[in-house]
């Protein structure tokens, strides 16, 4: 059975496409439906990532290819495109779209098209590229707008002001964040940063080596971060924690 997700803004649209597969394409189940890109993106992680997205082009805020940059044009999924202008046929060609169909959804074109998803992905099996779980990214506010980084490209992050600095791993010039240190706390929490001084969270899987005689961490890049007495057993849990699943 092949997993699939719909994302569309207009409620009727994705509930037609949802009968239509249901009679009309076997071997394809509607595993969830989302309004917009975020919300696809926010179902993929709490449901697991799809085989197959019927994805819309205009949608609310970012348009529906923003899902594939967001995966660097390389999405762990198969994609059918659906909306209800020709004129993004061309773009979607070369996004490497399996299906182009333009809204009414014609019967035939959606089978049709179904059947090149089942064809792309028997090749290889349902969800054939959930072995390589992707990284999750973080949009993070920035004067100018906002900027989008992997978990892996962070060091650390400390106080400036009202705002924060970022830190990389490979050590370029920080990024200013417009938002506050315990607001960086909460967004990091999926990925368990650490607050190891009241002004410092720091990406634990950045962290070269622990200094107990200074009281110190040294990251990747070289930084030399003090631990205060409040992270310091916050940060023996952690290393605790990953001496017990090796």
């Amino acid at each position: 059975m092949i997993n699939a997700l719909i994302i569309d803004d207009e409620p009727r649209s994705r509930k037609m496409l949802e009968h239509l597969v249901h009679e009309y394409c076997d071997g394809i189940r509607i595993m969830g439906m989302a309004g917009c890109v975020k919300q696809g993106l926010d179902f993929m992680d709490e449901n697991g990532i799809p085989d197959l997205v019927f994805l819309d082009v205009e949608l609310p805020v970012k348009p529906g290819f923003y899902l594939l940059e967001y995966y660097d044009q390389q999405p762990p999924f198969e994609v059918i495109f659906t909306t209800a202008y020709k004129k993004y046929a061309l773009d979607a060609l070369k996004a490497k779209a399996l299906h182009y169909l333009t809204k009414p959804i014609d019967i035939d074109e959606l089978i049709e098209a179904c059947d090149r998803a089942k064809s792309a992905i028997g090749t290889i099996g349902p969800n054939k590229r959930k072995d390589f779980p992707k990284e999750h990214k973080y949009k993070l506010p920035v004067h100018n707008g906002f900027a989008i980084l992997t978990e892996s490209e962070i060091s650390h992050i400390e106080s400036h002001q009202k705002n924060t600095l970022l830190y990389f791993n490979n050590d370029t010039e920080p990024l200013e964040l417009i938002m506050g240190i315990n607001a960086c706390l909460e967004l990091f929490e999926k990925s368990n940063f650490l607050r190891i001084h009241r002004s410092i969270i720091v990406n634990p899987n950045s962290i070269s080596s622990v200094l107990k005689t200074d009281n110190t961490l040294v990251m990747e890049n070289g930084h030399v971060i003090p631990i205060a007495k409040s992270g310091k057993s916050e940060l023996m849990k952690y290393i605790k924690s990953v001496e017990m699943r090796q």
